[in-house]
């Protein structure tokens, strides 16, 4: 039987992974959910190939088989992807317009005393999204330490979050950003673009240049009217590729009956509460990780894959 993770079972990622069960379900394959806690425990678990299946960033699963962050000491190059799926999420950064705040450089400029929420406390042994939104901090001048010393309050995690923006006691916000009341971030902006007068800011493309560079990130534009207050696109990161990650040990005959059952029922990615697309000639693209040589398999027989695979995506032995 095949099975998945159970991870962010409420979030973006558990709507994927429930729309792959369906699909399975649909296709006559059994298939179950385990428990792992987010990415710090199901990423592991795929690398060790005691679960099958789950759904993360292609940032996610990038930076863990790289050894990028918070997975320098240990990569995990056993993991290997199945498919991608399209839903947009950004880094998001918006400022109240009673603080005055109109870009980090400010921030940095004036050493302002801020309430600042965001994901981590610095950029070290952070995961994917910590190290992000820290390294945009950073590339603008300060840390979360410099907001601390010089005396604002700095504020992470979602529900501490979360209970700041209902108490009005935030000025800065640099967190993922996605228009749905889910965790992990979006009922922080769906509550954030009711309860406060938002600005939101772009990223500069000095910035945005260099982290592409660092950690081959995607840059794009946050649309405007995804959010009150947003009424103009603002240029940021775009996460927009998620993968349908598993491991080098799931067989062969597993990885093509996923991926057909994917192609054959991609309705059941859309009727969730977050939905995602699915567009099997581009499957196998932006994936981050080595695509499982089943998975190739099914998109060469059904003519959605005819060319080679670029240096670094096609499938090599596990470690």
């Amino acid at each position: 039987m095949l099975t998945f993770t159970g991870s962010s079972m409420k979030g973006p990622w558990g709507a994927a992974q429930i729309g792959i069960h369906k699909a399975l379900a649909r296709s006559g394959v059994v298939s179950d959910f385990k428990g792992y806690d987010g990415e710090a425990e199901s990423l592991p678990a795929h690398h060790r190939g005691e679960v099958d299946l789950g759904v993360n960033f292609r940032e996610q699963v990038m930076f863990a088989y790289r050894g990028i962050g918070a997975y320098a000491k240990e990569p995990l190059p056993n993991l290997r992807g199945l498919a991608t799926l399209i839903q947009p999420q950004y880094v998001g950064i918006a400022a109240t317009r009673e603080s005055g705040i109109t870009s980090l450089e400010q921030v940095a400029a004036e050493r302002r005393p801020i309430r600042l929420f965001t994901v981590a406390r610095s950029s070290q042994g952070t995961r994917t999204m910590g190290l992000i939104t820290s390294r945009v901090l950073e590339l603008s001048g300060f840390t979360q330490s410099d907001v601390v010393a010089w005396g604002g309050k700095l504020i992470v995690g979602q529900d501490p979050g979360f209970n700041a923006i209902v108490a009005g006691d935030v000025d800065l916000i640099v967190i993922p950003a996605y228009s749905s009341y889910t965790p992990s971030w979006g009922y922080c902006w769906m509550e954030a673009q009711v309860r406060l007068n938002l600005r939101f800011l772009g990223i500069p493309q000095p910035i945005r240049d260099a982290l592409t560079q660092e950690l081959d990130l995607r840059q794009g534009m946050m649309p405007a009217g995804l959010f009150r207050g947003l009424d103009e696109e603002v240029p940021t990161f775009v996460a927009q590729h998620h993968t349908v990650v598993s491991h080098a040990a799931l067989s062969d005959q597993d990885a093509y009956t996923v991926v057909r059952a994917i192609d054959e029922h991609p309705e059941c990615l859309q009727e969730q509460q977050v939905p995602f697309a699915f567009y099997p000639r581009a499957a196998w693209e932006e994936l981050g990780v080595p695509l499982h040589l089943g998975a190739e398999a099914y998109y060469r027989e059904r003519g959605y894959l005819t060319t080679p695979l670029p240096e670094g995506e096609a499938e090599h032995q596990s470690v």
